[in-house]
């Protein structure tokens, strides 16, 4: 497999300069960079948050609500899988990557209503479809994003980081809401 022309790109510019690349964990966190790093994590760990709120009680609220959980689940589950591709593409045109980040997410708040507020199993099911596409869907922006907020040499590090800094910090939500649920 013949390199990426742009890693070869990055290659020819450093030996100009007589440089080498650093140690990518060590450049997520120089001064250029630490922002960046600082914000993406904050940023995927609002999204751990809204996803890990939207899914991981709502078995046990349908249970409560006494309906079974199976079609439900599956109606979010799809919507998730459909929003994530939809998502993905609109952030390839002029709505860009924060527009369509932002556009899934009001989509997902809007369906609150639906997917929580109503006892009619019609509403709940097209609730599900919606906070899928909306809540679960937005994360078809995230891989295109993170990847162009860290300059090549970080690449790979950086995007890691902040997505398992914002798992962990995420990790807290069942447990929160779980708290707060009783």
């Amino acid at each position: 497999v013949s390199e990426s022309p742009i890693w070869l790109e990055r290659q020819k510019h450093l030996n100009e300069r007589r440089e080498k690349d650093q140690i990518s964990l060590l450049r997520i966190f120089k001064r250029d960079m630490i922002g960046v790093t600082i914000h993406t994590s904050i940023l995927l760990t609002g999204f751990m948050f809204s996803y890990h709120s939207t899914t991981f009680w709502y078995p046990t609220y349908l249970r409560q609500s006494h309906f079974q959980p199976f079609w439900y689940l599956i109606a979010l589950n799809l919507g998730g899988i459909f929003g994530a591709m939809t998502w993905g593409r609109v952030a390839e045109t002029k709505v860009g990557r924060r527009g369509s980040a932002t556009i899934a997410a009001l989509i997902g708040i809007l369906s609150i209503p639906l997917y929580l507020m109503t006892t009619q199993p019609f509403n709940i099911f097209a609730g599900a479809v919606f906070m899928g596409f909306g809540g679960a869907g937005m994360w078809g922006v995230i891989p295109s994003y993170l990847t162009e907020r860290f300059p090549t040499a970080a690449r790979g590090v950086g995007p890691g980081f902040a997505y398992h800094i914002g798992a962990a910090f995420g990790s807290f939500t069942p447990t929160l809401i779980g708290a707060l649920k009783d």
